[in-house]
């Protein structure tokens, strides 16, 4: 993988932290307090998965590595930091 497709998978994976976080934000009262939650919560880290493999296959051919993990939990924790410090209504 050249430093460029390294590059733009990283700034995906950190965006997708924050993509992540944003939308389960929104969808929690559906994921949380629904009868089906499960099957919610199934079917919304699903569509999430997919999402974000369709995202990685177009920039890098699919090659996965473990700082790409990294990267989106980093985006989940800074995106909860910054959402939840200055009280932002999303």
């Amino acid at each position: 993988m050249i430093l460029s497709e390294q590059v733009l998978s990283l700034l995906f994976c950190f965006i997708w932290g924050f993509v992540y976080y944003f939308l389960f934000y929104k969808f929690k009262r559906f994921l949380v307090f629904s009868k089906f939650n499960l099957l919610y919560n199934i079917i919304f880290n699903l569509t999430m998965s997919i999402g974000f493999f369709m995202g990685i296959v177009k920039i890098n051919d699919g090659i996965l590595n473990i700082y790409f993990l990294i990267f989106i939990i980093l985006g989940f924790v800074l995106s909860r930091f910054i959402f939840g410090k200055f009280k932002c209504q999303i």
